[in-house]
């Protein structure tokens, strides 16, 4: 679909560009140690709103700093993280680039971050929405 709507924005004399934002989750738990609670009970990392808290930001350096280094040392143009609106929640920023690019970064990011905070003994969780209560735009 993209490659289709890309093609149309050429015959037309532009060129699609894009960016994206990745917003997730790290918890406290790693996927083995929720897999034997049966998922229950998902403990976020942090007990308060990550958003602009550069204190908070660097207790998860550990899977963010290791994160964005492999990333960028991939070839990925990495704009840059934070924390975001809500306990545990994160943002990880890639500049905008042709929309082909954007998408395959994107598609290469996701389970980077995943595979990361599995290195460290954390879940990553991208929730399609959020429990009841919480606040914050993590995506599927």
């Amino acid at each position: 679909m993209l490659k289709k709507q890309v093609a149309g924005l050429a015959e037309m004399g532009f060129e699609a560009v894009s960016a994206t934002e990745l917003e997730f989750f790290i918890l406290e738990q790693s996927f083995e140690e929720l897999s034997k609670s049966g998922y229950r009970d998902l403990t976020p990392i942090s007990a308060y709103n990550e958003d602009y808290h550069i204190l908070q930001t660097t207790k998860e350096e550990g899977v963010m700093r290791t994160l964005r280094n492999g990333l960028y040392a991939s070839g990925i143009p990495i704009e840059g993280s934070k924390g975001e609106a809500e306990t545990g929640q994160e943002e990880l920023n890639i500049r905008y680039g042709s929309a082909m690019d954007a998408a395959e970064n994107h598609t290469v990011a996701k389970p980077a971050a995943k595979e990361n905070g599995w290195h460290e003994g954390h879940a990553v969780q991208f929730y399609p929405k959020e429990p009841p209560g919480r606040r914050g735009r993590g995506a599927a």
